[in-house]
């Protein structure tokens, strides 16, 4: 399936699914009324869960990533919490638990448990969209001053110049 974000006069905002074939739009996640938006969302490795972003109770103008667990379709509590961290955008690593996301001007890495993986960059300015490599080894980041490839095991920083004015970006494998 694929998550997304929507809203529309006829449809709340929100998380949604649907199927690759484009049946069953199905609403997704927090079903009451309430102030704030969720967004972003980065399907789990495994597709038993969502990370995403929101700005839900209590997280407000300082938006938090909350995992929302697809066959309770319930958000994971941690401790006293009901969201992961405090943070603006996610990306989930398409080959194991780890949840790339932004806070600041920084990109930290997270496992879905809470456990902390590490930092990425801390620089890397206003993240506008992050993705993994398929092989989960290469974090490619859209933020204010262009897009930077990061080695997430070796450190490697590989600012794409050709690429200085884009916001949305995408990382697929060929087909053969």
């Amino acid at each position: 399936y694929f998550a997304l974000a929507s809203a529309s006069p006829t449809q709340r905002s929100g998380l949604y699914r649907i199927k690759p074939d484009g049946t069953s739009l199905e609403h997704i996640g927090d079903d009451t009324a309430h102030f704030g938006t969720d967004y972003f969302a980065a399907p789990s490795h495994d597709g038993l869960s969502v990370a995403y972003s929101s700005t839900r109770t209590p997280c407000f103008v300082d938006p938090c990533i909350r995992v929302l667990d697809l066959a309770t379709n319930l958000d994971r509590v941690y401790g006293t919490q009901d969201y992961l961290v405090r943070g603006a955008m996610a990306a989930w690593s398409p080959v194991e638990d780890l949840i790339a996301y932004s806070s600041g001007s920084a990109v930290r890495l997270i496992r879905s448990d809470g456990t902390p993986r590490g930092v990425v960059a801390q620089d890397a300015g206003q993240v506008k969209w992050m993705e993994w490599s398929p092989d989960g080894h290469w974090l490619i980041v859209a933020a204010d001053f262009g897009v930077v490839l990061f080695g997430v095991q070796n450190g490697l920083r590989l600012p794409l110049a050709q690429f200085l004015s884009y916001s949305a970006t995408i990382w697929r494998p060929t087909q053969p």
